[in-house]
């Protein structure tokens, strides 16, 4: 009888589990500081859409500089990425960007803008997935 007990007790705490892992967002915070480009971090994702959120600005731009900065979300493939989109920003002001039905996986994003001696930077970027 206590085997039984247990081995349900097992069961009923694997499928809890697997049930709150399945189910819940994911979200990662990091901050963000580049010139020219650069490569987050690649990240397991669980759900279907993915939204980046931030709030970022420059530091060291002048006036005549662009005023643009662009993020590619990439899927992690066991050989090479596939791009699944980008998005043209303003350097300066709060974002909200989505990509929908992208499933689960491996994934990071490429940021790029000018090389003009200014920096895009943000105190905490938000990427998740639900």
């Amino acid at each position: 009888m206590k085997k039984i007990i247990s081995g349900i007790t097992i069961i009923i705490m694997a499928t809890i589990c697997f049930s709150v892992t399945a189910f819940a967002a994911t979200t990662y915070t990091s901050s963000l500081a580049f010139q020219g480009e650069h490569t987050g971090a690649k990240r397991d994702y669980t759900g279907s859409d993915m939204y980046w959120s931030g709030t970022t600005y420059t530091e060291g731009q002048l006036s005549h500089m662009p005023t643009t900065f662009s993020v590619s979300l990439y899927r992690k493939k066991f050989i090479g990425s596939t791009l699944i989109g980008t998005v043209s920003l303003p350097r300066v002001g709060t974002h909200n960007v989505p990509w929908t039905n992208v499933g689960s996986g491996k994934y990071y994003f490429y940021y790029v803008k000018a090389r003009d001696g200014s920096n895009v930077v943000s105190d905490a970027i938000t990427t998740r997935m639900k």
